[in-house]
C-alpha cells in the first residue's frame, strides 16, 4: 500500500497546479508520475454527474505483463490549462470537432496506425468527471480502434491523489507544488463586493 507524507491532512494542489506550473513543468510531471504507474492504480472523478461511478481501476491491469513490457508503444501526453476551474466536460477540450480531444484523437490515430503506440496516457489539471470518463474514453477507442482498456485520462482528482503519496514527495518539492502559492489578485467586481 502507498502510503501518503501527510497523513493528517491532504493537500490539494489544484490551484498550484493551474498558477504556478507552465506547461513544461507539467509535462513533467507528468511524465514523472507515469513512471511509478504499476497498472493497478485506481482514477479518481470529480463530484457531481458521474454516470454511477465515483473511481475506476487503471485498465492496463487487464493485460499487465503486455502493459510492462510495451516500452516506447506507451505514449504520455499532458495538456495543462491555467484554468483552475477548468472541466474535461468544457466544450474547448471534448464535444466538438474543433476541441482539443478531436485533434489529440487525429494524432493519436495516426500513431497508432503505424503501430507506433498500444496505450495512451493523457494527464490533465482539469476536473475529470465520471461521465466524462466513459465519454472521452469511447470517443477515443471509437476513432482510433484502439482498445478502450489501453487509453487512460488522468484528471485533476487522480493527481491530487497521487501527489499526496510518499512515492511523490520529491515531485512536490520540485516544483514547490506544497502550499497555498496562489498569486495575490483581485477584480474591480472582489472590490465592489467588499466594499458594500
Amino acid at each position: 500500500r502507498k502510503k501518503r507524507f501527510n497523513q493528517s491532512h491532504l493537500m490539494d494542489f489544484t490551484y498550484n497546479l493551474a498558477f504556478n506550473i507552465n506547461d513544461d513543468d507539467f509535462e513533467t510531471i507528468a511524465n514523472r508520475l507515469s513512471e511509478g504507474i504499476s497498472g493497478s492504480e485506481t482514477v479518481y472523478f470529480s463530484a457531481g454527474k458521474d454516470g454511477g461511478k465515483d473511481g475506476r481501476r487503471i485498465g492496463f491491469s487487464a493485460d499487465l505483463d503486455k502493459w510492462k513490457a510495451s516500452g516506447s508503444k506507451f505514449i504520455i501526453q499532458a495538456k495543462h490549462t491555467g484554468n483552475p476551474v477548468a472541466s474535461c466536460s468544457d466544450n474547448s477540450f471534448h464535444g466538438n470537432k474543433t476541441s482539443l480531444i478531436a485533434a489529440e484523437t487525429i494524432k493519436v490515430k495516426e500513431m497508432y496506425d503505424k503501430g507506433e503506440l498500444e496505450y495512451y496516457i493523457l494527464f490533465t489539471n482539469r476536473k475529470y468527471s465520471g461521465a466524462a470518463d466513459s465519454t472521452i474514453r469511447k470517443y477515443i477507442s471509437k476513432e482510433t480502434k484502439i482498445p478502450i482498456d489501453n487509453i487512460e485520462i488522468i484528471g485533476l482528482e487522480t493527481l491530487n491523489k497521487w501527489l499526496n503519496l510518499e512515492a511523490n514527495r520529491h515531485i512536490v518539492l520540485e516544483f514547490k507544488l506544497q502550499g497555498y502559492q496562489v498569486p495575490f489578485e483581485f477584480s474591480e467586481a472582489d472590490i465592489k463586493e467588499v466594499v458594500i
